[in-house]
């Protein structure tokens, strides 16, 4: 009979080191991620990346960190790279479009959330970031539609119906911006902005009381803001 005694004493002595589950790592970078433990996000990435440097998700989800942390160099070379790796995903598409757009490099953006809606039709925040690129293009009818476009697959993007307030503003479509206003407000009660716009439009619609009335609501919700606030057009929606 042989003797396993060694072997069995080897391993009691050298017990195996856990496999690294790239997959189950993944997710748990992405929930350090999005709970804003950013730190130890990273760390997990790196972890993947040195294993498997071109992994695509590790790749973009490492971009969205630095464009996070304001690298945008760093920021579109990775998410670049997760882009080479796996050509086919909307979000990293999406994201690089981000950078560019951060970068102002408008035109790129623009190109950039076009393909992620060729890939996915339905993908409500390139829809909205396009029309903020083509707002700050000064091509409000586009940007008119895309917000719409986005709306009709997210009814409830409040953002994207504040946005497109502002963009019927700028093409002097006032009572359409009015109406666009109320329902921001009816769906989110606290939004300051919207109530500051709506108080801006019936200032200019010469109806005094009405414009008070929205200011003093905005003033209620922020008080120390109120004077100091603007209602800008917001950030990109990105894709983690």
């Amino acid at each position: 009979m042989k003797d396993f005694s060694f072997k069995i004493k080897y391993m009691q002595t050298h017990p195996q080191e856990p496999v690294f589950n790239i997959d189950h790592e993944l997710r748990r970078g992405l929930a350090y991620h999005q709970s804003a433990q950013f730190e130890k996000a990273q760390e997990i990435y790196s972890k993947i990346l040195k294993i498997e440097p071109r992994h695509p998700d590790a790749l973009n989800l490492m971009g969205l960190l630095a464009l996070e942390a304001g690298d945008l160099e760093l920021a579109e070379i990775l998410i670049s790279k997760a882009i080479q790796a796996d050509s086919v995903q909307p979000d990293f598409y999406n994201n690089l479009g981000n950078v560019f757009m951060q970068k102002e490099h408008l035109h790129e953006a623009a190109k950039n959330y076009q393909k992620a809606i060729a890939l996915k039709p339905d993908y409500a925040a390139a829809h909205f970031n396009l029309g903020n690129v083509n707002q700050r293009l000064q091509k409000g009818r586009e940007a008119i539609a895309n917000y719409w476009r986005a709306l009709k697959i997210k009814p409830d993007f409040v953002q994207a119906r504040f946005n497109l307030a502002k963009a019927y503003r700028a093409e002097n479509k006032i009572n359409l911006a009015r109406d666009a206003l109320k329902e921001v407000v009816r769906l989110k009660p606290d939004f300051t902005e919207a109530y500051d716009e709506l108080g801006s439009i019936y200032d200019h619609l010469e109806q005094p009381d009405k414009a008070i009335f929205y200011y003093e609501k905005s003033l209620e919700l922020k008080p120390a803001c109120w004077t100091s606030c603007s209602a800008s057009t917001p950030g990109s929606s990105s894709s983690t």
